[in-house]
């Protein structure tokens, strides 16, 4: 009895799902994870980063993505590299930025 409720459960499930090739939606799940890591390591040199104790990461995590969206959502020329050493070098810029928020 119990196969056969699991069995009825499968094809219900099979019938629910829309047709796609698996293989696709994994590819483009980690286009997009790439993509982020990408620019987490390569403009913030995230992989470099030794915090480990407590809340440290999680928070520093939470720091990155907000300061990668908040260039992200910068209209000025430029690659995103270069707005961080912008916001660096030029205090006019970062107030900018940081009204963005």
């Amino acid at each position: 009895m119990l196969a056969a409720g699991l069995r009825s459960a499968r094809r219900r499930t099979k019938l629910d799902l829309p047709r796609c090739n698996p293989s696709q939606v994994a590819r483009s799940h980690w286009g997009v994870e790439n993509r982020l890591h990408w620019r987490l390591d390569v403009v913030m040199n995230e992989d470099q980063d030794r915090t480990r104790l407590g809340n440290g990461p999680q928070n520093l995590a939470v720091l990155r993505h907000m300061a990668l969206n908040v260039m992200q959502n910068d209209t000025s020329k430029g690659s995103l590299r270069g707005k961080f050493k912008r916001a660096a070098w030029n205090d006019g810029y970062l107030a900018r930025l940081l009204a963005l928020f």
